[in-house]
């Protein structure tokens, strides 16, 4: 009777399942992970992009003067929003790239996509223009203008190998220009 008693009282018996112990942890390690998951996504406003994340990275990115931006010195200007022209301010190829990496900032877009070949949520930027990609439906395509174009306006018409279709569709309204703008800052990181 006293062995019926503890395994009521709800005790493990680790000398018997010892696995048991690693299932749980791993169970729970499992469920945080979901959470923060869960808790980064939920920030998401209407344009598909993490607003705070956007905030705090434009905030931590050095001015042409050094400084770091802020209200105090001149947050956001001369830096493209969607919908707007990306030309404007693109005298050149040089301009144009640069035009794309404050694009690709100030919409979270290197939160996803990284610059330096390293794993995340979306594809690496680094090597992909012009690179051969394979699709998660056996077929391959040129990482081109028209595919990084298509891969903007309509992220789950061509998903690339290896990763989900979870690319905010809230691109499909930007500009040419600001789309050639993107590609030319993908084009310099080789």
């Amino acid at each position: 009777m006293p062995q019926f008693g503890r395994q009521l009282s709800g005790r493990m018996d680790l000398r018997r399942n010892p696995g048991s112990l690693l299932r749980s942890f791993l169970t729970l390690a499992s469920l945080a992970l979901i959470l923060v998951l869960v808790s980064a996504c939920s920030g998401l406003n209407d344009n598909g992009t993490h607003a705070d994340f956007v905030q705090t990275q434009a905030a931590n990115q050095p001015d042409d003067d050094g400084g770091h931006g802020g209200e105090d010195e001149g947050e956001g200007e001369g830096t493209p929003e969607p919908g707007g022209d990306a030309t404007e301010e693109a005298g050149g190829d040089e301009d144009l790239a640069a035009t794309g990496q404050q694009l690709a900032q100030q919409n979270a877009c290197v939160g996803c996509h990284s610059i330096d070949g390293s794993q995340a949520a979306g594809p690496t930027w680094q090597g992909l223009y012009g690179a051969e990609i394979s699709l998660a439906d056996g077929s391959t395509v040129t990482a081109d203008d028209a595919y990084i174009t298509e891969s903007i306006r309509d992220p789950s018409a061509k998903i690339h190998e290896g990763f989900q279709d979870i690319m905010p569709k809230t691109f499909a309204d930007w500009t040419d220009e600001q789309i050639n703008a993107i590609i030319a800052y993908i084009q310099t990181l080789e």
